[in-house]
């Protein structure tokens, strides 16, 4: 499975986007489970769907908090994966913060956003330092619109050839 090619093709729904995400579940088996599932792939946006089912309910029947993160990570990460390809930088999380504002009653998506001046900014500073710090804020939506959750994920790119490993 081409990881890059299947996430450039992502964004139109169908076999491809199916694909990605199966692959998905078993490149990461702790999303199988849950059935997060990318439903919106562009240039800017990436959108992880919570589906509103008992694995993904805490213990008062909402959905829990640590899988609106969860959501929230995946899309940041995959966002930011349409960009920098993995063969040439690697996607380190530093760190991960959530506000939560409102109770999730139903299914959930959450969206991040990657703007291509951001994207730019980004390789011109990973091109003169080796490595760049990105802040991403993803909302969380309820059906309604409602935004559930707010997640801040900081995020290390840095070039493979500048990796030191022992």
């Amino acid at each position: 499975m081409n990881f890059e090619r299947l996430l450039q093709g992502a964004s139109k729904p169908g076999f491809n986007r199916w694909k990605l995400n199966v692959g998905l579940w078993k490149m990461i088996p702790f999303n199988y489970p849950h059935r997060l599932k990318l439903s919106g792939v562009t240039d800017t946006e990436v959108h992880v769907k919570i589906p509103f089912i008992r694995k993904n309910k805490n213990h008062v029947g909402t959905v829990h908090a640590c899988c609106q993160a969860t959501a929230a990570e995946y899309s940041s990460g995959m966002s930011i994966l349409r960009h920098f390809s993995p063969k040439e930088y690697r996607l380190l999380m530093q760190n991960i913060s959530v506000e939560y504002t409102y109770q999730a009653k139903t299914a959930c998506v959450t969206k991040a956003i990657m703007l291509p001046e951001r994207v730019q900014e980004l390789k011109e500073v990973i091109s003169k330092e080796g490595k760049t710090l990105i802040v991403q804020e993803i909302n969380c939506y309820d059906t309604e619109g409602n935004i559930v959750s707010i997640t801040r994920v900081n995020w290390q790119i840095k070039a493979w050839a500048k990796v030191k490993s022992k």
